[in-house]
């Protein structure tokens, strides 16, 4: 491989002031080692020739064409980060570095890449709250359940749209992008939903674990008129056992008494 392909030296822009910045691209760099589209492995050889322009005309291509996996995301915006950089455009680099730190803070950059960029990226980390996906159901209206779903913490421009999915029981998913979705579903039926975050041409950036909702069970409700008979009932049955209790004792009292011709007025005890 010639020295050109080894070592390109490029103009960087830092902070309006143009500073030349010696990029070190070592011979075989490879970064990640996961299985990529055709072509981001083209894009990679270019860089690994020093042709920017190049890789970064086929990653766009890329982003454009979508249906990256997640390891292909990750991958991609390592490659076009290190492209940007090369190319002097710094605030460019720190997007696709911003993205990359929200969606997988623990990102391990090869040891071979410029060290600039893992530098970056730990600035960018530092600036970037926790990326979260969050979706709920719940009855709306008549036989409607609503899912509604979005993103928290999202840096500009990288979410597309959010895509909920959900199903009535065994019945066939049905998705929808936006934010709110409405199903059809029985008191007593289920409803499964999950959400998907989309970007890059409409790749599942993030995706949610299915859940499931269900009918809540109403609540038990006595109404004042049965429990008002409830209670005169219960006095009455605890009155009239007393009562014959009572008798009962009135006469075990008589019948342990020694003969007199002076009747004993009955006790009542309860």
């Amino acid at each position: 491989m010639s020295v050109r392909a080894c070592l390109a030296i490029v103009p960087v822009l830092y902070a309006k002031a143009a500073l030349l910045l010696l990029i070190v691209l070592p011979c075989g760099y490879s970064g990640n080692a996961q299985a990529q589209p055709a072509r981001v492995a083209e894009a990679q050889r270019h860089i690994e020739n020093a042709e920017f322009r190049e890789a970064l005309a086929l990653l766009q291509t890329t982003a454009a064409a979508g249906q990256l996996s997640r390891i292909d995301v990750l991958q991609f915006l390592e490659l076009r980060a290190l492209v940007y950089w090369a190319l002097g455009q710094a605030e460019l680099a720190r997007q696709d570095l911003r993205w990359l730190a929200a969606l997988h803070p623990n990102h391990a950059f090869p040891p071979n890449i410029n060290p600039d960029l893992p530098a970056q990226f730990e600035r960018e980390k530092v600036r970037q709250p926790p990326l979260r996906l969050v979706v709920e159901a719940k009855r709306v209206e008549g036989s409607s359940v609503s899912v509604t779903g979005g993103v928290i913490n999202a840096p500009e421009n990288l979410i597309e749209s959010v895509r909920l999915s959900a199903r009535v029981g065994t019945n066939p998913w049905r998705s929808d992008q936006g934010s709110n979705f409405k199903v059809s579903a029985l008191p007593n039926e289920p409803v499964e939903y999950f959400a998907e975050a989309l970007g890059l041409g409409g790749s599942v950036l993030l995706r949610t674990e299915p859940a499931m909702w269900r009918e809540p069970l109403p609540p038990q409700t006595v109404s004042p008129s049965a429990a008002h008979k409830s209670s005169g009932v219960w006095w009455w049955v605890v009155a009239g056992v007393a009562a014959t209790s009572g008798i009962l004792t009135a006469v075990l009292l008589m019948d342990d008494e020694p003969t007199s011709t002076t009747p004993l007025a009955p006790v009542v005890t309860w």
